[in-house]
């Protein structure tokens, strides 16, 4: 996996030869794109999360947003202060990713573990976006669903031959798409209002149901495995701390707005995909009137398009962490075969989007989203933190490694209970 080549000294008089550079990605092109990959799977499991933990959810989900947000800028951090080693090394910018800061923090141990979560970590992104679309197209089209799960595979795989160009276009046409599932949600919610339908059964806290919610607040801002790639796509790096803030903060209001409508209409009617929920009442019959059956097709082709759209992105940052070992045919190879098993694991837990959401954001999301940044900050600029700095990255270690640990054990039991 990328992080290190085996040889990372270049030779005495050797020369070397430097890629001419592109233009880069705008600040506002950053943010979109950002914006995209937060604004993913996560968010259409998000108002579920409610349903599992009540109003408490609010904090929490605002909480995890800022300590997102300071791990993201941690990773630009140390990227930048890891540049001049790079350059040195001849590495290109689309291999400087976690395996780079893992072997600078650890060597190459770290390098092995920093890139093999953030592998498992793209790829359990890769399985709920797949996930997502596998389980909705069957609303839309006539087909079972095997037969969809290969027809879902197959559009992410044509997706994904898109060059990275394309990347900031596309993340406007996923956002188009979310704005298309925000319209239905509100206009569904109206619709309920005027019957006097809404949902009055909403809480205000379920501790048995916050370890699980947490994880799909994890997942929400999963965006830290592509963050490097995003990063190193910039024209201007050094605007990489307010591409962060402004991304963090539309996308935390979006996700409160669009939880709190979630709930608010549907209480503990909300299906673990709230599209589920979109023209259909609260015992998930379709609303009177063609307008509910059209709601639901064009939500149901917008979250698939959403879904698609960002794939590529996902899969390429996957690729990438294999560096010169895969050239343009084995990129494609192993697109295909994340696409392959994530369709094939999708249609053996058929109906467990939100379980699947759970467990990526609980255990690789974890690692990549605060455990590995803190612990490499420590590592490779402990001396220069005070103490009070140094204790509280050190107990956000310890209280996410002991999470990762009582999360997955607990979110296990509730399916297996379930089943």
């Amino acid at each position: 996996m990328s992080g290190v080549p085996l040889a990372i000294e270049p030779k005495d008089g050797e020369a070397r030869v430097v890629a001419p550079r592109s233009p880069g990605v705008s600040l506002a092109g950053t943010v979109v794109t950002m914006l995209n990959v937060f604004v993913g799977g996560g968010s259409v499991v998000l108002p579920y999360a409610f349903r599992l933990s009540g109003w408490l959810f609010v904090p929490l989900l605002l909480a995890v947003g800022v300590l997102m947000g300071f791990t993201l800028w941690i990773m630009g951090f140390l990227l930048s202060s890891l540049d001049q080693r790079a350059e040195e090394m001849g590495m290109p910018r689309s291999q400087r990713d976690w395996g780079l800061i893992g072997y600078a923090a650890f060597g190459n141990v770290g390098r092995l573990l920093f890139a093999g979560c953030m592998f498992f970590d793209l790829s359990g992104g890769a399985l709920v976006l797949v996930s997502i679309v596998i389980e909705q197209l069957p609303f839309l089209l006539p087909f079972k669903h095997n037969v969809t799960a290969v027809l879902s595979c197959a559009l992410a795989f044509s997706c994904c031959l898109l060059p990275k160009r394309f990347f900031s276009v596309m993340a406007v046409l996923g956002m188009a798409s979310q704005v298309l599932l925000i319209l239905g949600l509100v206009i569904t919610g109206s619709e309920l209002s005027s019957l006097n339908e809404v949902a009055s059964d909403q809480v205000l806290l379920k501790a048995g149901g916050v370890p699980s919610a947490f994880g799909i607040a994890l997942l929400c801002f999963l965006a830290h495995s592509e963050a490097p790639l995003i990063y190193q796509m910039m024209e201007d790096r050094k605007q990489w701390t307010k591409a962060v803030v402004y991304s963090m903060t539309l996308t935390e209001a979006f996700l409160l707005s669009f939880g709190v409508l979630g709930y608010g209409f549907f209480g503990g009617s909300v299906a673990e995909s709230i599209a589920d929920n979109i023209g259909r009442d609260l015992e998930l019959q379709v609303l009177p009137g063609g307008l509910n059956v059209l709601l639901g097709a064009i939500t149901i082709l917008g979250l698939s398009t959403k879904q698609l759209v960002t794939l590529p992105l996902l899969l390429d940052a996957t690729t990438d962490l294999f560096g010169e070992k895969l050239q343009w045919k084995g990129q494609l190879l192993m697109k295909a075969i994340i696409l392959s098993v994530s369709g094939v694991i999708v249609v053996m837990l058929k109906d467990a989007v939100a379980f699947i959401g759970d467990l990526v954001g609980i255990l690789p999301a974890n690692g990549v989203c605060v455990i590995f940044p803190c612990a490499a900050l420590l590592q490779m600029y402990g001396q220069q933190m005070n103490i009070w700095q140094r204790m509280g990255v050190r107990a956000l270690v310890v209280i996410f490694t002991l999470y990762s640990i009582f999360g997955t054990v607990s979110t296990i039991q509730q399916q297996v209970n379930a089943m």
